[in-house]
């Protein structure tokens, strides 16, 4: 499957299992006056983003496929630096857009109610709420997109310096530490639910304070205020069953994309010792300048050497004493 297409896919599925729970607890979390017309609002916002996202993704993953639709090596090696250089700025790329736009759904969605505030008769403090509300989502959309396009990419990204390797082509690629990427996922999943629950209590406060000033007698005030306790258990509650599936998924996700390359390099290494296979072995995918991407690229190189070394040892052995092997180091030495 193209990876454009595959991407459009997670995508289209990430909102579908995502997107009805999120307007629905935003919009149970305001309580306007007017439900239906709010999330019918909010509805054409999320389908604005959807269509802004859509393009996005095909634009930006242009290159990369014109690249994998190429089949002649030699024209693959002109689009690999174009296509790899895309792959590796796509995850944070389209992870910033897609919190944008939820950012844009619920925000936008927030301002138009505001704008027509007789109408929609919103609790005060709402604002104050949606400013916590806004963070959270941000760092959620983040936590779970990264990751999750770091593993799809991989492969293709793997596929690019296969190629580039190859063609003795050098690709730029930006240095990345992984305790900085491990550090910044753990930081979304720490403030996520933090704002999202801070919100949550406030506007239940909020709508507590206001019911209750505007109860008569004992037994109004007692069934609003228990009104408001289940009012933020239900919203508690939405939240929950996100997280259930939001964090596992982000941290599964992010497990697999630091673990899988480690993988390979430890079958690769298991095939050397056990079946002595260097000279058949292929080039080992690096898919990021990380410091699992900069060890898979000297293992490469020193594959290279045992396979340069091993060859000469060939020659040596069928009375060739002419060899040469150019390599520097002690061992390539001891065959001068």
């Amino acid at each position: 499957m193209p990876l454009t297409r595959l991407i459009l896919l997670l995508f289209v599925g990430q909102d579908v299992l995502f997107g009805p729970l999120v307007v629905f607890a935003f919009v149970n979390l305001l309580r306007p006056a007017h439900v239906l017309e709010a999330v019918l609002m909010m509805a054409g916002l999320f389908l604005a983003k959807t269509v802004v996202t859509t393009l996005m993704i095909i634009s930006a993953l242009r290159p990369y496929e014109s690249f994998a639709a190429e089949e002649r090596m030699e024209r693959k090696g002109r689009l690999v630096a174009a296509a790899d250089a895309a792959l590796q700025r796509f995850p944070w790329q389209f992870a910033l857009v897609y919190a944008v736009g939820w950012l844009f759904v619920v925000g936008g969605g927030y301002a138009l109610m505001q704008s027509r505030a007789e109408h929609f008769t919103l609790v005060a403090g709402s604002g104050v709420a949606v400013s916590f509300i806004l963070p959270a989502l941000f760092f959620g959309t983040m936590a779970v997109m990264f990751p999750v396009l770091v593993v799809v990419t991989t492969g293709h990204a793997g596929a690019c310096s296969v190629v580039a390797r190859d063609q003795g082509i050098e690709l730029t690629r930006a240095p990345v530490r992984l305790q900085a990427r491990i550090g910044l996922m753990a930081l979304c999943l720490g403030l996520a639910p933090l704002f999202w629950m801070v919100a949550v209590g406030y506007i239940s406060q909020m709508q507590a304070v206001n019911r209750a000033l505007a109860a008569e007698g004992r037994q109004v005030l007692d069934a609003t205020l228990a009104g408001a306790g289940s009012t933020f258990l239900l919203n508690a509650g939405i939240f929950a069953v996100l997280v259930a599936f939001w964090a596992p998924l982000s941290a599964t996700v992010l497990a697999r994309a630091i673990s899988a390359p480690i993988q390979r390099l430890t079958n690769a290494t298991r095939e050397i010792v056990e079946e002595g296979n260097q000279t058949r072995m292929e080039v080992i995918p690096m898919t990021s300048r990380d410091e699992v991407g900069v060890l898979t690229e000297r293992f490469n190189d020193l594959i290279d050497m045992m396979r340069e070394l091993s060859r000469g040892a060939d020659a040596i052995a069928r009375g060739d004493l002419g060899v040469e092997i150019n390599l520097r180091g002690e061992l390539p030495d001891a065959f001068r």
